[in-house]
């Protein structure tokens, strides 16, 4: 990857982000601030807040396109599903429950989800029925337990090769979920070395299976192949990557700097992006 081309200032609290099928426009979801941002991909100008019809979004994290007219949204009362009429987005079904990242097959018939609680960490699956409304399909359980580094705190995932990757940000670790067999593996372990990590928290993939993961606490970018493997490490100075996503030959990485109140005054906003051109 090249050094960042654009960082945006107008962002205060950039947490996850998603690119519309046109590849066109970029959603920016800001959860504290309860927004999401849309951006010209190109030129990583702002566009608007997208607002749905006759709906008020409460917390919005991750964000998926299901298909060029539904948009699945991860919020804290649970997944929004909105559809796309006359340029207007209006809500078409409602997941309750506390669910941490998104992700779909390819057949675009499941949706890939984790609901969490402080007891229990479980894989859910729903199946789009005929009239394209998702019901639940099936359930695998992942034990996360306490460990030195707190209790589990599941942020995102990715789906690659039938398999679900999830970034535990409680616990340090990366669970990898096989969909064929129902075994779950644990990568990674707290620290500051390499390969190791102590907030992992976006995750994305690249057109070989490769994963790349955010670190929110060590300020780092990891980048793994299939196997969960390390391939390189990218620092990135006193800057917090969140959210991450892929697209084409484009890496973008949402970020909070913590260069203390001079840094942030003297830009006006403590959050912004890196835009990567990944170059073969």
């Amino acid at each position: 990857a090249t050094t960042c081309t654009r960082t945006l200032r107008c962002l205060e609290s950039p947490t996850w982000m998603t690119v519309d099928p046109s590849g066109q426009t970029l959603l920016i979801s800001e959860t504290s601030k309860n927004r999401i941002g849309v951006y010209y991909i190109n030129s990583i100008t702002f566009k608007g807040w997208l607002v749905p019809t006759g709906l008020v979004l409460f917390q919005p994290r991750n964000m998926l396109y299901l298909d060029l007219k539904c948009l699945a949204i991860a919020t804290r009362k649970g997944i929004e599903i909105l559809c796309l009429v006359n340029s207007s987005y209006y809500p078409q079904q409602t997941i309750p429950g506390n669910f941490r990242g998104l992700a779909q097959n390819d057949a675009g018939d499941c949706l890939y989800t984790i609901e969490f609680s402080r007891s229990s960490m479980v894989l859910r699956i729903f199946k789009k029925n005929n009239d394209d409304i998702y019901l639940d399909d099936a359930r695998i359980d992942i034990e996360g337990t306490d460990s030195e580094s707190g209790q589990s705190d599941p942020q995102d995932l990715v789906l690659v090769d039938n398999k679900i990757f999830i970034t535990d940000m409680g616990q340090a670790r990366l669970y990898v979920v096989d969909l064929a067999t129902r075994n779950v593996k644990i990568h990674g372990c707290y620290g500051d070395g390499s390969c190791r990590w102590k907030m992992p928290m976006g995750i994305c993939s690249d057109e070989i299976g490769g994963l790349i993961i955010s670190d929110n606490k060590l300020d780092k970018l990891v980048v793994l192949n299939s196997n969960a493997e390390l391939v390189k490490e990218v620092k990135l100075k006193k800057r917090s990557p969140t959210g991450v996503a892929r697209f084409g030959n484009l890496l973008m990485v949402a970020f909070q700097s913590h260069g203390g109140e001079d840094e942030a005054t003297a830009s006006g906003s403590q959050g912004g992006l890196f835009r990567y051109e990944i170059v073969n």
